[in-house]
């Protein structure tokens, strides 16, 4: 069962399936039977009374040809469920009300819903399924799947074959509907000859099955010719032998040539790439027409693109309202990843003008729907209270979903939480359990080296310690924590043999990413002949580089080097 909001991009009717965000647990059942009696049904991941009303829920109602409402106390309690039932009322779709519990309707309503369909399932005898009711209902054939044809129950089963590679069960079943026309059969040979290497007949060899199902106006076929010259165009464009420029240069006009043909018929994946093609030739004007096509017709990386090309500054297409109309539709139309970016631009304030809480609540829906960077954000803007008030326990709840979704940051995110005790009281091993789980992400195996050396909730293992700051440093982009440390280590000889020219290294390795303690390490080391020889001025370069990170120490030292010595 999907687990995220759809909109039926291919004109296709469907309804529209409206719950509350707190009777998400009691629907999952009827989502499911809809879905496998083979109702389609747009749904939101629950509509929650803090984030603002969104246009674009009212505009997949008015395009569905069904409205499918769970009526409970958390449904009535929501002014965004009434007000989309208002819209469809208002629109004359027609509604189906599901009452899970027995509940009584204000005068107000009843009056509103007077021609809808009330269907109390609190009332249903076990065992009964809610499709079995719901399939009495001739409102809901709407947007009902009709029965596949024999035809189509071949081809599934070819299309089977052709997934699993067994090449010849696929072509002795598509081979027969091909030679009486059936276009997705044309197209599986087409297939099966260009991509999967597979022996036709003479004469069929080819683009043949292709190019017949493309002169019967089939637009799957167009736009499998497309992208396959767009294939060679691609692998040919930066040859530099004639025959291979010519043999380029031909290839993109039989891509142009299908993918007009293509686009014609709606299909949106000729409108992307016909962009993606003007956007290499440098024509943005033309390729931003294509990539506003796309995704006015729901393609997500042609919304993309056209957002890109709409919020570019200094260029003549830049155009901030129809970026963010764009964008929102993208986002609107159930696409997590444009969610989130959506949320990153209304935050960042450059392109649109900032909006904190429309981007919360986009960075909302985003985690809602599995995205596992935005249930990562909003845990991070919750534990810095940014944006929204801080809560700590909230933090914590987004972390664990995304480090379930093995997100490795949020892991490492929830070891400093019990590392730091936010929101819970420090603990050595929970901290550890999830530093494991971060794979040595930022500072995690710097950390693990801390539990150890300082037995912090775990037995003192310095042994164990140095093993980890050893990992840490042969990073490619190891922590200045760890380089500091394990310098410290070797100066000292804690836990390792004494190395003063290692310590030294490690030092102003540490000291190159900036980090002001190895600075003062190294002036230490200056000052008091640890490398071997006295140098003042290094000392002083190195402690004024401290000062901002150890200003006590640092300025300390700075003033003892600068006081004059006393000969008497």
């Amino acid at each position: 069962m999907r687990d995220y909001a759809w909109i039926y991009e291919d004109g296709s009717p469907y309804g529209v399936f409206l719950y509350a965000n707190r009777d998400t647990d009691k629907i999952k059942y009827l989502r499911k039977d809809l879905e496998e009696a083979g109702y389609r049904m747009w749904y939101d991941i629950g509509i929650e009374a803090r984030i603002p009303w969104c246009p674009y829920m009212e505009t997949h109602i008015k395009r569905s040809t069904v409205c499918v409402a769970v009526i409970t106390e958390a449904f009535l309690s929501s002014s965004h469920l009434c007000r989309m039932l208002t819209c469809a009322t208002l629109a004359d779709i027609p509604i189906v009300l599901l009452f899970l519990e027995e509940i009584s309707l204000t005068s107000g309503m009843l009056y509103l819903l007077a021609d809808a369909e009330h269907l109390p399932l609190y009332r249903l005898p076990e065992g009964t399924k809610a499709a079995q009711v719901l399939a009495t209902l001739s409102v809901l054939d709407r947007c009902r799947l009709p029965e596949k044809t024999e035809e189509e129950k071949l081809m599934m089963r070819a299309w089977e074959h052709y997934v699993e590679d067994k090449l010849s069960n696929a072509y002795e079943i598509a081979r027969p509907l091909a030679l009486k026309g059936y276009h997705d059969a044309c197209n599986m040979l087409g297939s099966l000859a260009c991509y999967k290497g597979y022996s036709l007949p003479r004469g069929e060899e080819g683009l043949y099955w292709w190019e017949t199902s493309s002169r019967d106006g089939c637009a799957e076929a167009d736009l499998a010719l497309m992208l396959y010259h767009r294939n060679d165009y691609v692998r040919l464009r930066s040859r530099e032998s004639r025959e291979e420029q010519d043999a380029a240069r031909e290839s993109a006009e039989k891509m142009l040539f299908y993918g007009e043909r293509a686009s014609e018929k709606n299909m949106s994946l000729a409108f992307y790439h016909l962009g993606c093609y003007y956007l290499h030739i440098h024509q943005k004007e033309k390729a931003l027409s294509y990539f506003a096509r796309g995704a006015r017709n729901g393609d997500d990386d042609a919304a993309l693109k056209a957002y890109e090309l709409y919020a570019e500054r200094g260029s003549t297409l830049f155009d901030r309202d129809r970026a963010y109309e764009v964008l929102l539709r993208a986002a609107a139309d159930g696409s997590s990843e444009r969610m989130l970016m959506l949320a990153e631009a209304l935050l960042d304030g450059t392109v649109f003008e900032k909006d904190e809480t429309q981007a919360i609540y986009w960075l909302t829906l985003a985690a809602d729907r599995g995205s596992k960077e935005g249930m990562y954000r909003l845990g991070i803007a919750y534990q810095n209270g940014e944006y929204v008030e801080q809560s700590y326990e909230m933090a914590q709840r987004y972390f664990r979903k995304a480090a379930t979704g093995k997100l490795e940051k949020a892991a490492y995110a929830l070891g400093e939480m019990y590392f730091f005790g936010q929101g819970v009281h420090p603990n050595g091993r929970r901290a550890l359990e999830y530093y494991r789980q971060s794979h040595g992400y930022q500072k995690a195996y710097y950390r693990t080296a801390c539990l150890y050396g300082r037995g912090y909730g775990l037995p003192m293992n310095v042994e164990k310690a140095i093993d980890f700051l050893e990992t840490d440093c042969k990073r490619e982009e190891p922590s200045p924590e760890a380089l500091n440390a394990l310098g410290y280590c070797y100066e000292k000889g804690y836990g390792v043999k004494k190395n003063r020219e290692k310590a030294k290294s490690l030092y102003t390795r540490a000291a190159q990413s900036g980090f002001g303690p190895a600075y003062y390490n190294l002036g230490y080391g200056y000052e008091f002949a640890v490398w071997d020889c006295v140098d003042y001025e290094k000392a002083k370069y190195c402690y004024a580089k401290a000062i901002e990170s150890c200003p006590l120490e640092a300025k300390e030292a700075l003033l003892r080097l600068l006081t004059p010595f006393d000969d008497c």
